[in-house]
């Protein structure tokens, strides 16, 4: 495949090449949308990033590495494999992440009841 780029009277032909996705060492799960940071929801006190749960790879699928650890406070949220920077450990435990940002990766979603999409007439 090539892509056309006109300079001027001129059009130059350039090959387009595709570069791999390279897949990040470290996969988690992000259950909700995210800005800033997380609030403990015991204390009310901001983490010191995004809270999110550890996850891995299945092929092309992103699956949590365990799901009896995911709170049933996520119940209903969107999920998100994301991947970023470990900053901390939060109070339940759960790795907390800077500079979060979302993967171009399927989630299973029938990792457990809890994200289970139900359609109700």
């Amino acid at each position: 495949m090539y892509k056309l780029l006109k300079k001027g009277k001129y059009v130059i032909q350039l090959p387009i090449m595709r570069i791999p996705r390279k897949r990040p060492e470290q996969v988690y799960l992000r259950f909700g949308l995210w800005s800033g940071r997380s609030k403990n929801h015991a204390t009310k006190e901001y983490e010191q990033g995004i809270s999110v749960y550890p996850a891995m790879f299945d092929g092309d699928v992103v699956r949590p590495t365990d799901v009896d650890e995911i709170s049933p406070l996520v119940k209903g949220r969107l999920v998100f494999p994301v991947t970023g920077e470990l900053v901390a450990t939060g109070s339940d435990d759960e790795p907390v992440l800077r500079r979060v940002r979302a993967l171009p990766y399927a989630v299973d979603i029938s990792i457990s009841p809890l994200v289970r999409i139900q359609i109700t007439n």
